[in-house]
């Protein structure tokens, strides 16, 4: 075969097996993501007392879900919510490059063989699954087939051209451990993926192209690459995902500045550990220089948090009125679904603090004889409004992940909360807000101690708003009950102005029933306000336990 031929031919298996594989990998982590989801979200929030124990819960979590950045999108989502402090990341973080290496441990196997019956299986179960559980599972092993197929296709892709002098001059660069991590870094930016160039780096080296050495220099820039990929990523995004992808590239960095001078006593590690097996001494090189990394640095995780809040530092926004926007929103949380939802539910809770000074702000405008004023109130709820329709939006994005069932409860449930907030500010913007307009082109005049009732009324319903935020932030299902029994002092409090309403109507004053009949709307439409406050807590007692983490 001529020498081009041979070259494109290896060329398409090459980058076919790597497409597989790629393919096969997220077929892998977001099948495991989902399996995982709530519960990694609480160990995560849990098991962080000590550094120790945020290392290990980084490295199981990232073991399972087989993907450190999920991992990272979840730490970012709790730092943000303020469960995690950024010291306590640090130590998942940590975590979350040991657990990756599981990765290269699985695809060392020799196990190509056995690629086809590993589809045929996970396809199997898909098949004949009648839980969500076994479908994942089903997803799972698919993924993991495409994956050893992957490998299986590249190292056939590569066999032809093994005994190529041409190619192996080309590979001679990895041989210079300086131009061997500079290569691992810029592949590994490019496919975006760590393990693809750990395995790559598998295919080379049981093909003779490469020795383990240079291996071990690409496997150790693969680590610099992975990170600066993140730390790119989360340009634009929330301030705490930047600091994590500092901790990210400071740490990668510094463990190879560690190891590149000591790299031949890695090599003699993991000779020493698989004296005859070449793919399993890459992924030990990949083990020992993330676990030995993590050991040494993770004393420094105080100043390596220090250093990332220098780096990327906080900045003080102040968001009010119409120039709100979403706070806790970002794409960067729906690869994670369980985590995105638990932002949403963040943003709905925000939501509810602005809509509150809106209601208490209605009555006030309706007796207010400047038609600016109502203008300007007008032009306040706006913010709620546009906030809406951002939760919305992002939920609408979610709704097209891969959601289990209680998943899928969950966004249902907040798209019903942040409804009824958006019911109120309707009410109070449409229907109260005209009665405002209707006073003033009629003349008409509300007598004060009839004002004084409503704003009493709409402090109360204020306060049921505030409390029903506050059952949604901390999913307090007993509070939530506690709440829907305002009912019945709401209806006490609007029967009381409601029967002086009625004394007011018979009382000797100009266009009494006209308005009557105003404040009677005026009653109505705040008995509605509350009525959608109490549904927010309604969500809570129904759907809380889906809701949470």
């Amino acid at each position: 075969m001529p020498l081009a031929a041979a070259v494109v031919d290896a060329l398409i298996g090459l980058v076919g097996g790597l497409a597989l594989f790629l393919y096969g990998m997220r077929r892998v982590t977001s099948a495991f993501e989902a399996l995982a989801s709530r519960g990694m979200t609480k160990q995560l929030g849990r098991l962080t007392k000590n550094r120790f124990t945020s290392m290990a819960t980084g490295a199981v979590t990232t073991m399972v879900v087989q993907s450190s950045s999920i991992t990272t999108v979840v730490v970012v989502g709790l730092v943000s919510a303020g469960v995690l402090t950024l010291v306590q990341s640090v130590g998942i973080i940590l975590g979350a490059n040991i657990g990756t290496t599981i990765t290269a441990q699985v695809i060392a196997f020799p196990v190509a063989k056995y690629a086809l019956l590993f589809v045929a299986a996970g396809f199997g179960l898909q098949l004949a699954a009648r839980r969500d559980v076994i479908e994942r599972t089903g997803h799972a092993v698919l993924g993991l087939g495409l994956v050893f197929l992957g490998m299986d296709l590249m190292g056939q892709a590569m066999q032809p051209l093994r005994d190529a002098a041409w190619l192996k001059d080309a590979l001679q660069a990895a041989h210079n451990p300086l131009l061997g991590v500079l290569m691992g870094a810029v592949f590994t930016a490019l496919v975006q993926s760590s393990s693809a160039t750990t395995g790559l780096v598998i295919v080379l080296a049981s093909q003779g192209l490469i020795d383990l050495r240079a291996g071990a220099a690409i496997v150790l820039g693969a680590n610099i690459g992975t990170c600066v990929t993140a730390w790119l990523a989360t340009l634009g995004r929330p301030i705490v995902a930047r600091q994590v992808a500092w901790v990210h590239v400071m740490f990668n960095t510094l463990g190879v500045l560690v190891w590149l001078p000591l790299l031949g006593v890695l090599v003699a590690e993991a000779t020493a550990l698989a004296p005859h097996d070449v793919p399993r001494q890459i992924a030990h090189v990949h083990t020992l220089f993330n676990l030995s990394t993590t050991i040494l640095l993770m004393p420094l995780a105080g100043w390596m948090a220090k250093w990332a809040e220098k780096l990327a530092p906080a900045k003080q926004v102040a968001i009010d009125g119409a120039e709100a926007a979403p706070a806790h929103l970002d794409r960067m949380y729906l690869s994670a679904p369980h985590t995105a939802l638990q932002q949403a539910r963040r943003e709905i809770v925000r939501l509810a603090g602005m809509v509150k000074p809106l209601l208490l702000q209605a009555v006030p405008v309706v007796g207010e004889a400047s038609t600016r004023v109502a203008q300007d109130w007008l032009q306040h709820a706006e913010a709620p409004r546009q906030l809406h329709a951002a939760i919305l939006a992002y939920l609408a994005d979610l709704s097209r992940k891969d959601l289990d069932e209680k998943d899928a409860e969950a966004l249902s449930a907040l798209l019903q909360a942040a409804d009824h907030l958006e019911n109120i500010v309707d009410t109070l913007t449409v229907n109260i807000a005209l009665l405002g307009t209707e006073r003033r082109e009629q003349g008409l005049e509300l007598h004060p101690e009839t004002m004084a009732g409503f704003q009493d009324l709409a402090a109360f319903i204020g306060g049921t708003i505030d409390l029903s935020a506050a059952c949604l932030d901390s999913l307090d299902v007993e509070a939530a009950k506690v709440i829907l029994d305002r009912k019945d002092e709401t209806y006490r409090k609007a029967d009381t102005v409601g029967r002086r309403l009625a004394r007011r109507m018979i009382a000797d004053a100009p266009q009494r029933l006209a308005t009557y009949r105003l404040e009677s709307d005026l009653l109505d439409n705040l008995r509605r306000v509350s009525w959608s406050a109490r549904r927010v807590a309604r969500v809570v007692v129904e759907h809380g336990a889906v809701i949470g983490p």
